[in-house]
This record gives C-alpha cells, sequence and structure tokens, in this order.
C-alpha cells in the first residue's frame, strides 16, 4: 500500500473515529492495555466488568510487552481488589477451549504415568511464550504443532516438584528462553489427555525484566474468555 493509499484509508471520508483509533493503536501498542485500565476504574460499571478490563488491561501489558511489568501489576492489584464473580455460575472463571486440526506430535498429548503417580504434591513445567499466546487461544495446554523432539512425540513434560514456588529450585527457575512456569497438581493435570485446560492449572508465573516472577492464571484465563 502507498503512503497516500494508507493515509487515505485512515483519514477518509468515513468511519474515520474507528480508523484515528485503529491508526493509534498500530502507533502505540500500549493503547489497548491503557484504555481497558481506564475502564477498570470506571465506577459506572459492574464490578464483573471492571474485574474483566482489569484483567484484560494486565494481560496485554504483562504479556505482549514484558518490560511494561510495572503497569500489569498495578492492573492486577485493580483486579484483586475487584468483587468476584458469584461462585454459584459454573462458568465463571472457566477456560474456553478451542481446539484445531493441526498435527501436534504421536501418542497420548498427556503428561507421563512418573508424574501423574507421582507422591509429589505439585508438578511444574517451563515453557515460552508462544506456548502463552497457543494457551489464550485455545484455552489449553498442549504440544506443540508437529510435537516434540526426533520422535515427534506429543507427551507434556511436566516435573516433579515439592514446591509451587518456582524459585525454590535452580531446576525450576524461569529464564529469558523460558520465561513462564505451570504449575498444577500431578493428580488433576493427569486426568486429562489431548491438552490441559488452563483452569486446572494452579499457577501461571510469567517472569518480567526485572526477574520478578508474577502469577498471570487469573489473568490469562480472563484473556482466554474474552478473545473472539
Amino acid at each position: 500500500m502507498a503512503d497516500r493509499d494508507f493515509l487515505d484509508y485512515y483519514l477518509g471520508p468515513t468511519g474515520i473515529p474507528d480508523r484515528l483509533r485503529a491508526l493509534n493503536e498500530l502507533l502505540n501498542p500500549y493503547a489497548e492495555s491503557m484504555r481497558a485500565a481506564g475502564l477498570a476504574m470506571d465506577e459506572r460499571l459492574t464490578p464483573e466488568s471492571r474485574r474483566e478490563q482489569a484483567a484484560y488491561a494486565a494481560s496485554q501489558a504483562g504479556i505482549a510487552s514484558l518490560p511494561f511489568g510495572g503497569f500489569a501489576r498495578r492492573a492486577a492489584s485493580t483486579l484483586r481488589n475487584m468483587v468476584r464473580p458469584d461462585p454459584n455460575d459454573v462458568t465463571a472463571g472457566r477456560a474456553i477451549i478451542r481446539r484445531d486440526n493441526e498435527y501436534r506430535g504421536e501418542g497420548p498429548a498427556r503428561i507421563s504415568d512418573t508424574v501423574a503417580e507421582s507422591d509429589a504434591p505439585y508438578a511444574m513445567r517451563l515453557t515460552g511464550m508462544d506456548q502463552l499466546e497457543d494457551m489464550i487461544a485455545s484455552g489449553l495446554v498442549r504440544p506443540k504443532p508437529g510435537g516434540y523432539g526426533s520422535g515427534n512425540k506429543s507427551q507434556l513434560y511436566f516435573g516433579e516438584t515439592s514446591s509451587p514456588d518456582p524459585m525454590a529450585s535452580l531446576f525450576t527457575r524461569p529464564s529469558e528462553g523460558k520465561p513462564v512456569a505451570l504449575v498444577g497438581e500431578p493428580g488433576e493435570l493427569a486426568a486429562y489427555e489431548g491438552g490441559i485446560p488452563i483452569d486446572v492449572l494452579r499457577h501461571i508465573y510469567v517472569r518480567q525484566e526485572n526477574g520478578e516472577l508474577l502469577d498471570m492464571l487469573d489473568d490469562i484465563i480472563a484473556r482466554n474468555r474474552m478473545r473472539r
């Protein structure tokens, strides 16, 4: 698209407000999270609507740009202080599952029998941002397209651990290459094959640029539920 055509699209005679908004988001990647944060503070909205906006703001800022972690923490604090959904509403907080037809490796897509039958109270998986984005889109912890290793296996690797804190051991600490730690209970994780619903997890820790870990489980579920 030529420069003139590009500007004509955004500044044409119709749809100017929406197009200017699109241009703003193009030039300012934080526009969406900042707008959602503003709605989260709007007392005219219902507590549930404000909570969803706070969750969306936190996930947009915390995931799309990890150096923007301070903003994500403020939005997440707003989220925690809001009224929670009615516990009698069985759909509240549950992930929306969206499967696809991608080939994701050979064998059952589940955790190993060793971890499933372990006496350890927790299981943990270190992973990258690609899987985190897929979790938001699909509502599942599932193998990557093509599977893992030379054998194209679909097994989901989780390691046994006695603590839900990734910082408790050098072997479970998130790094720049794998900044995300997924934590769950072995028995609950083992109940699923073909992908583990993200709301079964107990924690989703995301490493910030300064090394701090932020538990974004609620934010990830909220972003999954709001995705269109």
